[in-house]
């Protein structure tokens, strides 16, 4: 993986709008537009929410794999996961059936009732279709396979939206944030107001000092995971060859210390072939 220059960053976050994850953080720390966006998505009221936290990170043990949110909004009885995802990834519906049970996991202490658990809605951004049913919305409810008319109160709500398929959205608030999502022109005050806090954001050079700081940092640690790859997956071949070569010459019946030496398979292994 070639590093980009910063002169490449610089354009990289010139170029950037909403759909970029950090912009789409940044946007999302004014509260109330944050507020007034979930309500539109969902199409309810909900009441006044905290200070969203913004690329939250979860880590509940040592064991389990650690999450960030994009979005990690709370009230007194919800709990809201926003991410803006741009690519297509296969895995996300299980994504989201791990980010639901981190969730509860970090909103549960030891000791409180199950009753504790608040409701949680998790919200997933997309550029694109992930089901390629071309639907603007995807909301998956727990239904009950003999009786459709039954459905589990489990308080969990998953919802994909796919900003390619906006024009088919009746639902004129849901299709005026899909539009600006596909298009990044905004067609409504609510989403010109979300343009403004964009270009905000790219203009303080504060947070453009940190946007290039984490896309070099990131860059190099895929970097380094793929190096780290590249060497295991060579070590990994050179001892399945050993391998193959140490068996045809245990078929010649010939000296297990010379194969050992020869292969670098140990004696222990090299018995275990014959």
């Amino acid at each position: 993986m070639a590093k980009l220059s910063k002169k490449k960053l610089l354009e990289k976050w010139e170029n950037a709008g909403i759909t970029n994850d950090y912009i789409f953080y940044l946007v999302m720390k004014d509260k109330v537009l944050c507020k007034e966006l979930i309500e539109r998505l969902l199409g309810i009221e909900i009441e006044k929410i905290k200070k969203p936290k913004n690329q939250k990170v979860v880590d509940v043990g040592i064991k389990p794999k650690s999450v960030r949110f994009d979005v990690y909004v709370k009230n007194s009885d919800k709990v809201f996961d926003i991410e803006m995802q741009t690519t297509i990834d296969k895995s996300l519906a299980k994504r989201a059936r791990y980010y639901q049970s981190i969730i509860d996991v970090d909103m549960i202490e030891k000791g409180s009732s199950y009753k504790d658990l608040r409701e949680v809605y998790i919200l997933f951004i997309c550029t694109d279709d992930l089901f390629n049913k071309d639907l603007p919305v995807y909301t998956f409810p727990r239904i009950c396979e003999e009786d459709k008319d039954l459905k589990l109160d489990d308080g969990t709500h998953i919802l994909f939206f796919n900003a390619a398929a906006y024009l088919k959205e009746k639902d004129e608030k849901i299709r005026d944030i899909l539009e600006y999502i596909n298009t990044g022109k905004p067609q409504s005050e609510f989403t010109e107001k979300m343009q403004s806090l964009v270009d905000n954001a790219k203009n303080n050079t504060k947070w453009r000092h940190k946007y290039m700081t984490l896309e070099m940092k990131y860059r190099d640690y895929l970097e380094q995971g793929l190096e780290k790859g590249r060497e295991q997956g060579y070590a990994k071949g050179i001892r399945k060859a050993n391998l193959k070569i140490a068996q045809k010459m245990v078929k010649k019946h010939l000296d297990a210390d010379f194969i050992a030496e020869m292969t670098g398979l140990s004696i222990q292994k090299i018995q275990s072939l014959q």
